[in-house]
């Protein structure tokens, strides 16, 4: 699933996490140090609370203890703690009560004799949850605070308050926390991706550039960004594979023209010399080749020449039916020679006067090869004595219908691959496997649609459409 992402997504999840992670852990060190300090705090309050409340008892000669009540009026406070809520209660260092709050009633405080009969730094701090509350408090905190006066043994005082304060102060810190958190992290999201996005602006240009460049112009570059650093190589290795693609299709084009070129001169020669020759038929089947070894070379000037892209063909208003009347024309002899029957019809709205919406832009030589390819191709693989139809209908929609076996639907996706013949053509008929190429070639430089159907009652549909001029 996270491969599947995108690069922007992946850098600012893993932002986030590194961040967010971070951020969690000193957080949570902070809160720990925050609430440490508090209770650390609220237990000097408590010591020195302690310490103000022993310093107002009193010990008479015979060991009674008494304590100045005045400390023990409700309004009046000791430090942060407010003696109606204390619960106060004095014991020998053996345990035995003394003295006590009477909000305590007949309950003590807690007091284990191991850990309060040796206090080594004078007093003893520890947590008390009892069962049954005092007051509203479920939670206090307790001191042990050993009390020495001179001529008597030691003696404890035990005061409980409720730490209410500190889990308030505690709960503050962690909701402060936990909402600061959240939005630092949201925050941090929404920077991380935009920063990644502006991280990447420059291989979105590079990909986009990349996108426009087409193989009649390889002469484009990509931008090479100013910065020294990995973009900039990346720039500068695909404008140097640019270079390179460039060079060799400049190199196959010219091979190809020049190759084709140098061979019409010696095939038209020897095509007359064979036409002076009686004939034979073996003088027949050659002849028979030479005319394939010269549409071949026809096929590959086209293709050339096409390879070449849009800016080297002339692009200019044409009525696309003339195109198709010139093709017809030319190939009727061919048809009349295998007793096929070639058809034209238009349409209603066109045989009402509507001509104009066949007129396109588009080169006018190429068009024609296009329609004389594909309607030889009809000819070619229709049976004897059938009908091939040119369908003109507004759009401009051509189409074309032969009675011919069709098409394999196994091989739909390498139809106008190049020297690409079908099973059901190899054997019937001669050809380079060109021509579906070449067509398919100058139906996208026009941007055009080509189409090659299988037709419900046999034969193929070729299906050919155009943007008209408005």
């Amino acid at each position: 699933m996270f491969r599947q992402l995108s690069l922007k997504i992946k850098l600012t999840i893993i932002f986030v996490l590194i961040f967010g992670s971070s951020l969690i852990a000193f957080s949570i060190f902070l809160y720990q140090s925050v609430s440490d300090a508090y209770q650390s705090e609220f237990d000097l309050a408590l010591h020195n609370f302690a310490v103000e409340v022993g310093d107002s008892i009193d010990l008479s000669l015979l060991g009674y203890v008494s304590i100045d009540r005045r400390v023990f009026e409700e309004d009046r406070k000791i430090f942060p703690f407010s003696l109606n809520e204390a619960l106060i209660e004095v014991r020998s260092i053996g345990g035995t009560p003394m003295a006590k709050t009477r909000s305590l009633g007949d309950r003590d405080l807690p007091f284990e004799r191991s850990k309060v009969s040796n206090l080594e730094k004078g007093y003893l701090i520890e947590d008390w949850n009892p069962e049954t509350l005092f007051g509203a408090y479920r939670s206090y905190r307790v001191i042990h605070y050993a009390i020495r006066r001179v001529g008597f043994s030691r003696f404890v005082l035990q005061i409980a308050v409720p730490t209410q304060m500190v889990t308030i102060h505690q709960r503050k810190i962690a909701t402060i926390f936990t909402y600061s958190v959240a939005a630092l992290i949201i925050g941090s999201s929404l920077l991380g991706f935009y920063f990644s996005h502006l991280a990447l602006e420059p291989i979105r240009k590079m990909i986009s550039k990349a996108q426009s460049i087409k193989v009649e112009d390889l002469s484009a570059r990509i931008p090479t960004p100013n910065s020294k650093d990995e973009l900039n190589d990346l720039a500068v290795t695909l404008n140097g594979l640019l270079e390179r693609m460039e060079r060799a299709f400049q190199s196959q084009e010219r091979f190809v023209s020049d190759a084709s070129h140098q061979l019409k001169t010696p095939l038209a020669i020897l095509k007359g010399e064979l036409e002076l020759l009686e004939p034979t038929p073996q003088v027949h089947s050659l002849q028979e080749e030479v005319d394939h070894l010269i549409k071949l070379v026809n096929d590959l000037l086209v293709l050339a020449r096409v390879d070449t892209g849009a800016s080297a063909l002339n692009f200019e208003p044409v009525q696309l039916d003339e195109i198709v009347m010139s093709a017809v024309e030319r190939l009727n002899r061919f048809a009349i020679q295998k007793g096929i029957h070639l058809l034209v019809n238009f349409t209603p709205e066109l045989q009402e006067g509507q001509m104009e919406t066949l007129r396109v832009r588009g080169d006018h030589d190429l068009l024609v090869s296009l329609f004389e390819t594909l309607i030889e191709n009809a000819i070619k693989y229709s049976p004897e004595k059938s009908t091939v139809c040119v369908e003109m209908a507004r759009g401009p929609t051509i189409r074309i219908l032969d009675q011919g076996p069709g098409l394999d639907e196994n091989e739909k996706s390498q139809l106008f691959a190049r020297f690409h013949r079908g099973k059901k053509a190899k054997g019937s008929t001669t050809g380079s496997g060109l021509g579906l190429a070449i067509a398919a070639r100058i139906s996208e430089l026009h941007s055009a649609r080509l189409e090659l159907l299988n037709r419900s009652s046999g034969g193929l549909e070729v299906l050919f459409q155009m943007t008209p001029i408005s």
